[in-house]
């Protein structure tokens, strides 16, 4: 039985799904291949999440921790959506011979980051490769936005000139600046592991992207190793422009001055992208706005891991993540 046949046969467990995917090393190839330990990680997209960790609980109690069982799954919709960044994680939860980590969120929530990045948490996942296995075309309509954003972020943190290679580096590498887990939990090596292993995989994700951005001048030689762009203050402003408003919102508060993620319109944008040219190096700057929402929203969601797996189960998932970042970095010394 392949991956795909055996995330679908975990995902028959479950209550209905409006969209779901797999990732992580166990689905798609990393450089030094999955831990002997990792986890099958998979994301649930849901309407009402508080009717969907009712049902769960019905069939699934044993994923819960005590928290979570709380108020028949509203306690677990609340510890996503007022503590964490809008997901709910259920970790090593036993399907069958399988044991995998699951997060639940809402068809709005995601939909609202993966567009304006709202806080970036499950917008970063989806920068990187996924396997649809349920599939809502709102959802698929979002991922869109977000691809063509993260491409243009990317651009903006590279040089005039660059490979093709160090562009699907940074593209993997922008949900992790700034996330606090990276400083004592995550495989220091992890994103050349996943863009190593996940070559073909991002080429897919971003070709078309690449395609249009190429298209509209905004990038050349992409039929060649090295890439180029233009630098210059135009061009910086046309790429600022694309960013969603949530990392535009942060790069105000950087340069000085404020607008509600929710009012910041077209002429803002324009505005504030002119602002952020003026302000400084462009590529710095926009690697801070992306350090402080990754930091606010990996700080959120570790408490709400707090909750959501019990102390017991926080430990053994941290000491399995502090382990490996241990190796990666005594292999790197």
């Amino acid at each position: 039985m392949n991956v795909k046949e055996k995330s679908r046969e975990v995902l028959s467990q479950f209550p209905s799904v409006r969209h779901a995917f797999a990732y992580g090393s166990k689905v798609f190839a990393q450089a030094k291949g999955p831990e002997k330990d990792a986890l099958l990680d998979f994301v649930f997209v849901v309407d009402e999440p508080s009717k969907w960790h009712k049902e769960n609980l019905a069939r699934n109690p044993r994923h819960y921790s005590c928290v979570g069982r709380m108020g028949g799954g509203s306690a677990a919709d609340y510890v996503a959506k007022r503590i964490g960044a809008g997901v709910y994680f259920n970790v090593y939860a036993e399907v069958g011979n399988e044991r995998i980590k699951y997060g639940v969120t809402a068809t709005d929530t995601i939909v609202e980051d993966l567009k304006y990045w709202k806080s970036f948490y499950m917008a970063g996942r989806m920068q990187k490769p996924v396997q649809h296995l349920v599939e809502s075309q709102r959802v698929l309509r979002a991922t869109e936005h977000n691809i063509l954003a993260a491409t243009a972020t990317a651009l903006l943190i590279l040089p005039e000139t660059f490979s093709k290679d160090m562009f699907y580096r940074t593209v993997v590498s922008l949900s992790y600046i700034g996330d606090i887990r990276m400083k004592f939990a995550e495989d220091t090596n992890k994103v050349r592991n996943i863009m190593l292993g996940s070559a073909s995989e991002l080429h897919q994700m971003y070709n078309a992207a690449i395609q249009r951005f190429a298209s509209q001048k905004m990038v050349y030689n992409i039929e060649k190793q090295q890439w180029s762009q233009e630098v210059h203050s135009d061009a910086r402003v046309a790429l600022l422009r694309r960013l969603p408003p949530g990392l535009l919102s942060e790069l105000k508060t950087i340069v000085g001055y404020e607008t509600p993620l929710d009012t910041l319109a077209k002429e803002d944008a324009l505005r504030t992208a002119r602002a952020v040219v003026k302000g400084g190096d462009t590529s710095e700057l926009v690697m801070r706005g992306l350090a402080c929402m990754n930091r606010r929203s990996s700080r959120r969601q570790a408490m709400a891991g707090l909750l959501s797996a019990g102390w017991n189960g926080t430990i053994a998932y941290l000491g399995r993540k502090v382990a490996k970042s241990y190796r990666s970095k005594r292999s790197g010394a």
